[in-house]
């Protein structure tokens, strides 16, 4: 799951009633979407998949609506069939290395903790839940002060010809370097605890 957000939620107001192709939503609705990536180095064949069963997604809840947002390759054609409310099967299709889709679904009642992927695919032990690749905390706070260094550094040029200026400017770039080392130094030591 890459995103899920809460899109309608009865609690707002008992009297405002919400339906979905004739479904009232009784609680909360959730607009999620799943990707699915191949990351490994070989490609995954429609004969790779356990008497022709597809990848199972379980939510344990109502799916209203389940459409395929956005593939990659653009010709890849993904067929899901429902086979149980809050249970779907995404068929079995080729999927080469580095292939994705994303589904968008309307989940009633959703629970994060219902959700289930699974599939007897042909030299895949397990399915793995994907982590989207995020700037690491220390980079984003040295990109971060960098840039703001460089901000400061470049309005105190703009202010120095006024005279109180050029002893306030080593003050202001002093303070910002040492937020920089300390931040460093904050990180490695959360680095440290973390690995030991």
């Amino acid at each position: 799951i890459i995103s899920e957000n809460k899109i309608f939620n009865t609690e707002i107001d008992k009297r405002l009633k919400v339906s979905f192709e004739n479904t009232i939503i009784e609680e909360e609705l959730t607009l999620i979407l799943l990707k699915i990536v191949n990351t490994g180095n070989q490609p995954i064949t429609k004969k790779d998949f356990e008497d022709n069963s597809g990848i199972d997604i379980m939510f344990g809840r109502d799916i209203l609506s389940i459409e395929t947002l956005k593939t990659k390759p653009s010709n890849l054609y993904i067929s899901t069939e429902d086979i149980l409310p809050g249970y779907f099967e995404i068929q079995p299709l080729l999927l080469n290395p580095k292939d994705e889709f994303t589904l968008k679904l309307l989940v009633e009642k959703h629970n994060t903790l219902d959700f289930k992927v699974g599939a007897r695919i042909s030299g895949v032990t397990k399915i793995k839940p994907l982590k989207e690749k995020l700037i690491p905390y220390h980079k984003l706070v040295v990109y971060s002060l960098t840039i703001s260094l460089l901000s400061t550094v470049s309005l105190l040029n703009d202010l120095s010809s006024l005279p109180f200026v050029k002893g306030i400017s080593f003050g202001i770039l002093g303070a910002i370097l040492s937020d920089i080392i300390l931040a460093i130094g904050k990180y490695i030591s959360i680095k440290e605890k973390k690995s030991s």
